[in-house]
């Protein structure tokens, strides 16, 4: 085969069985690859209504056809199992070296199932695969984790879990060669259940292209477009992510205080004080604008995963922390694998109910302030699992409301399990109302409307660019009025077209590319001919055999936050939830007709969200008989 390696691999864990089979050219038509693949894949191995922290819940790693073909960006993992904060099947992402490391191996996907007695970790080569032990490793964090295996495997990318993961904690993530997480919901958890500390890969394979010049001359054109992009990208490369913080302030963005308060500027300095204690920037393979950073911790150089959660998840949201300080907070979180975007608005959560009286000391286990000694308190708890934390570890937010009731929801605004990052009352972009679709409640896909501020013609051109037909936008602009629910559903498709071709959906990378070029890649890579609406057509077909395998688990309709419908507070004035260009304010039934307008554009019943028979007919859904 061209572009792809060809060939799954599937590990026992329980068994020890080792095998693996060819992959069928037929489901890369219809799938892509990647998180395609992945969602395609899973529906063979996961029993109906099994636990997430169950051994029988799987793990299927893939990688898309782009990888390893080099093309700009395409370094993107796909990691997909049953969640165990969410209780939904959904795909996570990662970048690093694992999805380059897994062509080199010689493998698409692999397939992680059963449970060992005693701590391994998988090494994966294209000479052979083993199942070794791990004792040694368990209880380490995973950095050192990463470092000792990197060190032992030289060349080698390495998947690993922390603590967190280990103990089973549900808002745990993994990370990818200690320079990306992955895996936000559980999946650390999901590893941690089948005793598997790492997965490590490593080989010599080199992907076979149908047509080099094809993609040699497509490349060009890319390449044409980063000296174009060349200030922006210079910019991520200096700042990382942390180079639109601004953007967010402006934006109104920057929430804390348990989603009831906005910051709206800076203190002046921010970005200069920033620089001051970054060593660095780091990023994945051949990116052209690095986005992760390297910073001085205790003395030694550590480099932490996103850094924009400096600000986000602590500096801005804790009442005494300094930048220095939530690079440590940081630190202490990734390194143990915990998920600071949900560390975090716990911590507002646990003061807000304290203050209201709903939890006690008692309940809590300790007082809770919005602070740094509180934040490593409450680290500290949750790794112990003690305290308030007991009741989180193993199923997130849910473990918490059938404790102490579910009355105490409304201070925790979430979407399936996991807090939200975009609040739509600052800004009413796909990346909020995404929140409400998505699989796992994560957010929603990250593009234009991430900031405020666009105008009408700049999104019907990213439309068009993605893929939209003059209809569909016309849609989107409807009398007048720009539907969320509409142009969230056609975002998400070009989020799932990277993901399955594993293209990074940063903006370093994303605006580099548009439909027409990722259809002409995929056919010079693989030799397979594909046009844009194919592409789009698999997209929207992955997003239904996704939703149809969360509805036989038991996913009924989307439901949003409470406090969505609340004011956020600005300097004692209410900022109310309106839609995207702020000209009308929108209610609970504005949101629920969004909901049903979002489920009848991908043909699924407006009740409970379930795939329609049509709908699964017509995108060739239907022999998969699934009940």
């Amino acid at each position: 085969m061209f572009g792809y390696s060809g060939r799954i691999l599937e590990v026992d864990l329980g068994n020890g069985d080792i095998h693996e089979f060819p992959l069928s050219i037929d489901l890369a038509e219809m799938f892509i690859g990647g998180l395609g693949l992945n969602t395609r894949l899973i529906l063979n191995y996961l029993k109906p209504r099994v636990n997430p922290l169950s051994d029988e819940n799987p793990i299927v790693l893939g990688v898309g056809p782009l990888v390893g073909a080099g093309v700009v960006g395409a370094v993107k993992a796909m990691a997909t199992t049953k969640l165990p904060s969410t209780g939904t099947i959904a795909t996570c992402s990662g970048g690093g070296g694992l999805a380059y490391a897994m062509k080199k191996a010689g493998y698409d996907h692999i397939v992680i199932r059963g449970a060992s007695d005693k701590p391994v970790y998988i090494e994966v080569s294209d000479e052979d695969v083993r199942i070794n032990d791990a004792s040694s490793l368990w209880g380490l964090d995973a950095y050192e984790t990463t470092c000792r295996l990197k060190k032992k495997h030289y060349g080698s990318s390495v998947l690993s879990i922390g603590e967190a993961g280990e103990k089973l904690i549900s808002w745990s993530i993994c990370l990818i060669d200690n320079i990306s997480h992955l895996g936000r919901g559980g999946l650390a958890a999901v590893m941690g259940v089948k005793k598997l500390k790492a997965v490590v890969v490593y080989g010599g394979c080199k992907v076979k292209l149908a047509n080099p010049e094809g993609v040699k001359s497509v490349l060009s054109r890319v390449r044409e477009r980063i000296k174009r992009y060349s200030q922006l990208l210079k910019g991520i490369a200096k700042y990382g992510m942390m180079v639109g913080i601004g953007n967010w302030a402006n934006s109104r963005m920057l929430v804390y205080n348990n989603y009831r308060s906005i910051h709206t500027k800076l203190r002046d300095g921010f970005l200069d004080e920033y620089l001051k204690i970054k060593v660095r920037s780091i990023g994945c393979p051949g990116c052209p604008g690095p986005c992760k950073g390297v910073f001085k911790i205790n003395g030694l150089e550590k480099p932490l995963p996103e850094p924009l959660n400096i600000a986000i998840a602590f500096t801005l949201r804790l009442n005494d922390c300094s930048l220095s300080s939530g690079v440590k907070l940081l630190y202490e979180a990734t390194r143990h694998g915990i998920d600071c975007l949900n560390l975090t608005p716990f911590l507002e959560f646990l003061v807000e109910t304290y203050e209201s009286s709903k939890l006690s000391i008692k309940d809590i286990g300790f007082k809770p302030e919005l602070n740094v000694k509180s934040m490593e308190k409450l680290v500290e708890y949750m790794l112990k699992c003690e305290g308030i934390c007991s009741y989180i570890r193993m199923s997130g937010w849910r473990g918490l409301f059938e404790r102490f009731g579910l009355d105490l929801e409304k201070y925790a605004p979430n979407c399936k399990g996991l807090s939200i990052i975009f609040d739509p009352r600052s800004n009413f972009g796909a990346e909020s109302f995404g929140h409400v679709t998505n699989p796992r409640g994560h957010e929603g896909p990250v593009q234009l409307t991430v900031i405020s501020g666009r105008d009408e013609n700049s999104i019907r051109k990213y439309l068009s660019r993605i893929g939209c037909s003059e209809d569909d936008v016309s849609k989107v602009f409807r009398n007048g009025l720009f539907n969320i629910a509409l142009y969230t559903r056609h975002v998400e498709d070009w989020l799932y077209i990277l993901n399955s071709l594993g293209l990074c959906r940063r903006e370093s990378i994303a605006l580099l590319y548009d439909i027409d070029t990722c259809a002409e890649l995929y056919t010079y890579t693989t030799g397979i001919r594909i046009q844009p609406r194919d592409l789009k057509m698999a997209a929207d077909r992955i997003h239904t055999l996704e939703r149809l395998i969360n509805c036989r688990e038991g996913a009924g309709r989307d439901k949003y936050p409470d406090r969505w419908l609340e004011p956020l507070i600005l300097d004692g004035q209410e900022i109310y939830l309106m839609d995207y260009f702020k000209r009308r304010m929108i209610s609970r039934d504005d949101i629920e007709d969004f909901i049903n307008q979002y489920y009848r554009e991908r043909g699924w019943n407006t009740v409970n969200g379930f795939p329609t028979i049509e709908r699964i007919r017509e995108l060739k859904l239907a022999d998969l008989n699934i009940q």
